[in-house]
């Protein structure tokens, strides 16, 4: 288990399966709510989320949808 800080409080996360042989995930800059929450619909915050880590609420669609609006949102990964 893996954990990450969001507004300065650790937060327990998963990681997904990586070989061994690759070098250790890192990122430092800005995780930013997606809105809506759910990432269920076009995010309306870009401006925002461009450049940054988006994090979306499970749940009103899949997954894939939630990466896919992400990324057209510019941001560079996203945490459900």
């Amino acid at each position: 288990m893996a954990s990450l800080r969001v507004g300065g409080e650790r937060v327990a996360c998963a990681l997904g399966d990586r070989p061994s042989d690759q070098p250790a995930l890192s990122y430092s800059g800005a995780v930013v709510a997606a809105e809506p929450p759910l990432a269920d619909a076009e995010l309306t915050n870009a401006a925002a989320l461009a450049g940054s880590v988006a994090l979306a609420q499970r749940g009103g669609c899949s997954d894939a949808e939630k990466a896919e609006r992400a990324a057209a949102a510019g941001a560079v990964a996203l945490l459900v």
